[in-house]
Protein backbone atom coordinates (compact mmCIF):
# COMPACT_ATOMS: atom_id res chain seq x y z
CA UNK A 1 0.00 0.00 0.00
CA UNK A 2 0.83 3.54 -0.86
CA UNK A 3 0.11 6.51 1.03
CA UNK A 4 -0.31 9.92 -0.44
CA UNK A 5 -1.08 13.20 0.89
CA UNK A 6 -2.93 15.94 -0.93
CA UNK A 7 -3.03 19.48 -1.32
CA UNK A 8 -4.44 21.96 -3.63
CA UNK A 9 -4.37 25.92 -2.72
CA UNK A 10 -6.75 27.75 -5.89
CA UNK A 11 -6.90 31.71 -5.62
CA UNK A 12 -9.51 33.36 -8.02
CA UNK A 13 -10.33 37.30 -8.32
CA UNK A 14 -14.28 37.15 -9.08
CA UNK A 15 -15.49 40.50 -11.04
CA UNK A 16 -19.04 39.22 -11.37
CA UNK A 17 -21.32 36.36 -10.04
CA UNK A 18 -19.94 33.20 -10.78
CA UNK A 19 -20.41 29.30 -10.43
CA UNK A 20 -17.76 27.45 -10.30
CA UNK A 21 -17.21 23.57 -10.79
CA UNK A 22 -13.98 21.76 -9.74
CA UNK A 23 -13.00 18.40 -9.65
CA UNK A 24 -10.16 18.38 -7.22
CA UNK A 25 -11.59 16.07 -4.57
CA UNK A 26 -9.85 12.30 -4.48
CA UNK A 27 -12.37 9.82 -6.04
CA UNK A 28 -14.03 7.18 -4.04
CA UNK A 29 -12.94 3.85 -5.66
CA UNK A 30 -12.64 0.33 -4.56
CA UNK A 31 -8.36 0.21 -5.01
CA UNK A 32 -8.42 3.43 -2.80
CA UNK A 33 -9.83 4.42 0.81
CA UNK A 34 -9.84 8.31 1.81
CA UNK A 35 -8.24 8.49 5.40
CA UNK A 36 -8.95 12.29 5.85
CA UNK A 37 -9.98 14.96 3.76
CA UNK A 38 -11.10 18.76 4.26
CA UNK A 39 -12.63 20.98 1.99
CA UNK A 40 -12.61 24.51 3.14
CA UNK A 41 -13.18 28.24 1.52
CA UNK A 42 -12.07 31.76 2.89
CA UNK A 43 -15.64 33.38 2.39
CA UNK A 44 -19.15 31.66 3.14
CA UNK A 45 -20.51 30.00 0.43
CA UNK A 46 -23.24 27.31 0.14
CA UNK A 47 -21.93 24.05 -1.98
CA UNK A 48 -23.02 20.92 -3.26
CA UNK A 49 -21.26 17.47 -4.01
CA UNK A 50 -22.04 15.27 -7.16
CA UNK A 51 -20.68 12.35 -8.33
CA UNK A 52 -20.01 11.18 -11.41
CA UNK A 53 -21.56 7.60 -11.90
CA UNK A 54 -19.79 6.74 -14.89
CA UNK A 55 -15.94 7.20 -13.35
CA UNK A 56 -16.56 8.38 -9.92
CA UNK A 57 -15.37 11.52 -10.28
CA UNK A 58 -16.62 13.88 -7.63
CA UNK A 59 -17.79 17.66 -8.27
CA UNK A 60 -18.33 20.38 -6.15
CA UNK A 61 -20.71 23.19 -7.54
CA UNK A 62 -20.90 26.45 -5.89
CA UNK A 63 -21.82 30.28 -6.46
CA UNK A 64 -19.46 33.52 -6.06
CA UNK A 65 -20.09 36.74 -5.62
CA UNK A 66 -17.77 39.86 -6.97
CA UNK A 67 -14.88 39.65 -4.29
CA UNK A 68 -11.00 40.42 -4.38
CA UNK A 69 -10.23 37.39 -3.07
CA UNK A 70 -12.02 33.68 -3.42
CA UNK A 71 -9.95 30.99 -2.16
CA UNK A 72 -10.82 26.87 -1.65
CA UNK A 73 -8.01 24.51 0.19
CA UNK A 74 -8.32 20.75 0.08
CA UNK A 75 -6.22 18.13 1.79
CA UNK A 76 -6.56 14.59 1.76
CA UNK A 77 -4.48 11.77 3.13
CA UNK A 78 -5.50 8.73 0.50
CA UNK A 79 -4.18 4.75 0.82
CA UNK A 80 -3.90 3.05 -2.69
CA UNK A 81 -3.30 -0.60 -3.03
CA UNK A 82 -1.73 -2.19 -5.74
Amino acid sequence: MTTYQIQCHLKYKVVQPTEFIFMLQAAHHSDQKILEEKLSFNLPVTWHEFQDAQHQNRHVRLQVEPCEAFELNYTATVVRQP
